[in-house]
């Protein structure tokens, strides 16, 4: 299938004339027939630039976009990445009837990295972290250097105790905004993280300090 922005142009004008006729003639026939249809496009590409540089007729553009909807990159959308990673990871539990799980703090890491691949990136992220997991649990050891790279390395050891999980979230929060940021700016903790001061005080004392 061929987005709509990469469809070259003597296409598009069979594709437009489709539509402003609503027939097709099939290959080897005379006579055109009456169809109905409705047109659904996609396309990762600047549309208002392909019709100026004159790679996309504008008249074909105001013929399919009557109804227009903005898919936001996944690095906009942070609330869908867990629910996503968990649909992802429930499907495969299904097909090869397991049990695994993700460790809590895994989601920090998949929350903080840009996922410049969108959702097919991710859930390759999660097949992978699932094929290389022997066990029931799933860590960040397990996720593609890419986004461990993203970090320093892990300040904590694993545990399922619930004050020492917050405490490592914690820890890797602090260690995603220096990382980040390049700086233990107390300031510049605060504002990555969007809290106060005293607040990102506290962390740099408990951890780095």
């Amino acid at each position: 299938m061929t987005q709509s922005g990469d469809m070259p142009l003597h296409l598009q004008a069979k594709l437009l004339h489709v539509l402003e006729s609503q027939t097709i003639r099939p290959v080897g026939s005379t006579e055109s027939i009456p169809i109905e249809v409705r047109v659904i496009t996609a396309t990762n590409r600047a549309v208002g630039k392909l019709i100026s540089e004159k790679r996309f007729r504008e008249d074909l553009y105001w013929r399919i976009s009557a109804y227009t909807s903005v898919i936001t990159p996944l690095r906009e959308r942070k609330e869908d990445i867990i629910s996503l990673s968990l649909k992802f990871l429930d499907s495969l539990n299904q097909e090869y009837h397991t049990h695994k799980h993700f460790y809590p703090l895994t989601f920090l890491y998949l929350l903080s990295y840009p996922w410049p691949g969108n959702i097919r990136e991710l859930k390759n992220a999660v097949e992978r972290a699932f094929i290389l997991t022997s066990s029931n649990e799933i860590n960040e050891e397990r996720l593609p250097k890419d986004i461990l790279g993203v970090f320093k390395d892990r300040l904590y050891k694993y545990t399922h105790d619930y004050d020492g999980i917050v405490d490592q979230a914690e820890a890797v929060l602090l260690n995603i905004a220096t990382t980040a940021q390049n700086t233990d700016s107390t300031k510049k903790i605060a504002e990555f993280l969007n809290i106060t001061y005293p607040q990102a005080l506290y962390l740099k004392e408990k951890y780095l300090l």
